[in-house]
């Protein structure tokens, strides 16, 4: 019986759907993408069954007449709520991400059941049969690999690209790159399964599938797996293989060129020249691509570790801001070797594809999948985590075929050989990175809305890692205590833990200075103010970082001044509320940064402006 990939398959789906169930599911009326008629998908599903192209949503008063819609400093005031990240065309709101989703999911729902399919569910629905095309390509591939080794190899390929990651926060920005990643998986295996027969319905469909991909996410035609392996089938067996799919893949683009022209009278325009966004656009397309900023960006979607420390859950995605000036947004980010360290072997799954052998086209076909979108990826002026979704389905199931290759080989004595035990031990090692960064995801949300749950998890994990912690290390508390003695080594147990309440009632580690967020490169100064409540008296360390002119004042008191270059300082606040401000002069700067700790904090640094969502910096110096 065969039995591995698909009993790996089946636990990492039961994890992914467990994950939707703890994010803010429908069963929690407080989710904000939970609520009918909030969802952009749902929308688009609406007007496809009604007819039309644009949403629906009822223009605020003002917009229309604003002489530039597009630029920040005229649609700041507009372009919230419903209205961000749409795009405005001759008085009607449109979705710029791809169609297809709302074409083959939130329509055909809509219309068998008379309600709008949620977004987490869509998404789920996405990740589940994007692995399992991965894992078929496994089991297909994987030989005589034993059963346990390719359930593990399947698990790795569920749970290792980050879905459960993205399913924390499902929205348009996930649903439309889960559709694109899923349609390349399914074109994937369409291909594989029909590289060796000579009929060209496996070429068409794997062509239709690529163009779909596409027609979800736009930038998914860089992937040229499919085009390079139905040439190849064109070319060893025959032109039909290529007219066939030719056509079927070109009707798909006609069809996105017309709904194109439906919206903006032009052709290739999805929508993106015209977004309410905080990029000014409207003239041209922006720029969302630079050769100079691939350099900083590379090394963290290809390597970056998480940040690991002795806190629940662990692993921590580390904010991949560099302060280059082309950056726009540098969201929590960990690159797919530091992850999954397993997809290192794909590199060798692109050797397979020089190689004479039985599935070299696969081979070739994969590996031009993940590796153009890695490249294209690391040259956008945004990081973020969903991105490592357009190349970390292909990518890990390639790395996972090559291991289960390794793990077939035969025995060298009483021993596996070095390619069967390196297999093993990268496929352990990719199990549980992926699994604990999915606790927190996007916002925390399985902590907001299941805080029971998530509660005991913490509780159980502490009880087992604190005595581990205290007997291997003692937390260094720099600073004085309130009698004005020097702080020592202490153990880590006998600091108080975190709050733990809702947000309103955190203490001042979780409040947020509100939309630190916000990167207009045209501002010229700006200013962020918010009330902080201190539990007790302590002391807190603050840092700040920006490519302009920051002050940070407590109280109406400046206490750190920063142009140009990151900066620290300590304060002593006593027990309760404290005005904190922020003012910010900037010159075509785009990010800022603040961050700051506790003395009870150590070196997990947080974001002041993103309500505590993990981040870190490094402890400085001392001054």
């Amino acid at each position: 019986m065969r039995w591995g990939a698909s009993t790996g398959w089946v636990l990492g789906a039961a994890f992914l759907l467990w994950t939707t169930w703890t994010s803010g599911s429908p069963h929690n009326s407080n989710a904000r993408w939970a609520q009918s008629g909030e969802s952009r998908y749902g929308m688009l599903g609406k007007a496809i069954l009604e007819g039309r192209t644009n949403l629906g949503i009822e223009l605020p008063k003002g917009l229309e007449s604003l002489e530039n819609p597009y630029l920040r400093k005229n649609n700041r005031s507009f372009s919230g709520g419903k209205l961000w990240d749409t795009a405005y065309y001759k008085g009607k709101i449109y979705i710029y991400h791809g169609v297809v989703p709302a074409l083959l999911l939130y329509a055909p729902f809509q219309q068998i059941t008379g309600t709008e399919l949620n977004d987490a569910f869509a998404l789920a629905l996405l990740c589940l049969l994007a692995s399992g095309a991965s894992c078929a390509c496994i089991r297909i591939l994987a030989g005589n690999c034993p059963e346990g080794w390719q359930a593990l190899a399947a698990l790795v390929a569920t749970i290792g690209p980050g879905y459960a990651y993205i399913i924390r926060r499902a929205d348009m920005y996930e649903i439309a790159i889960m559709g694109g990643a899923t349609l390349t998986a399914v074109s994937l295996l369409l291909i594989l399964l029909g590289q060796h027969r000579k009929t060209s319905v496996w070429t068409g469909a794997a062509a239709t599938c690529w163009a779909l991909a596409v027609g979800c996410r736009p930038t998914a035609i860089i992937n040229l797996g499919v085009p390079a392996a139905v040439a190849a089938k064109a070319w060893r067996e025959g032109k039909r293989h290529l007219v066939v799919a030719g056509i079927l893949a070109a009707t798909i683009g006609v069809g996105l060129g017309i709904y194109n022209w439906a919206r903006f009278e032009r052709v290739w325009e999805f929508g993106t020249r015209y977004m309410l966004t905080g990029l000014d656009t409207g003239i041209a397309t922006p720029a969302y691509y630079s050769a100079e900023i691939f350099k900083y960006n590379f090394p963290f979607y290809a390597l970056n570790p998480p940040e690991w420390t002795w806190e629940f859950p662990y692993a921590v995605a580390l904010r991949s801001w560099h302060g280059h000036a082309g950056q726009v947004i540098g969201e929590p980010l960990t690159g797919v070797v530091g992850t999954t360290p397993v997809a290192v072997l794909a590199i060798l799954g692109a050797a397979l594809a020089f190689k004479k052998g039985r599935n070299r086209i696969w081979w070739a076909a994969i590996t031009l999948t993940w590796a153009p979108a890695l490249l294209a990826v690391a040259a956008v002026i945004f990081t973020s985590m969903r991105y490592l979704l357009d190349f970390t389905p292909a990518m890990l199931t390639a790395s996972c075929a090559v291991a289960c290759r390794w793990l077939a080989a035969p025995r060298r004595g009483k021993y596996p050989s070095w390619r069967a035990a390196t297999a093993a031990t990268l496929l352990l090692l990719s199990v549980p990175t992926p699994a604990l960064l999915s606790l927190k995801g996007y916002y925390h949300n399985f902590e907001r809305f299941e805080p029971g749950s998530y509660n005991t998890l913490k509780t159980v994990g502490h009880a087992i890692t604190n005595p581990i912690r205290d007997t291997l290390t003692k937390k260094t508390v720099r600073g004085r205590k309130t009698d004005g003695t020097t702080v020592g080594t202490v153990p880590s147990s006998e600091f108080p833990p975190e709050n733990t309440g809702p947000p309103e009632q955190t203490v001042l580690h979780h409040k947020s200075f509100g939309s630190l967020g916000e990167r207009d490169p045209r501002a010229q100064e700006w200013i962020m103010e918010t009330t902080l409540i201190a539990p007790d008296q302590k002391n807190y360390e603050w840092r700040v970082a920006c490519t302009g002119e920051a002050t940070l004042s407590i109280n109406g008191k400046p206490v750190l001044t920063t142009q140009g270059k990151p900066a620290w300082t300590q304060t002593l606040l006593g027990k309760g509320s404290h005005t904190v401000q922020l003012k910010y002069k900037t010159e075509g700067a785009r990010t800022l940064h603040a961050y700051y700790g506790d003395e009870n904090s150590g070196a997990a640094y947080r974001p002041i402006g993103q309500g505590g969502n993990g981040d870190t910096w490094e402890p400085p110096e001392t001054p």
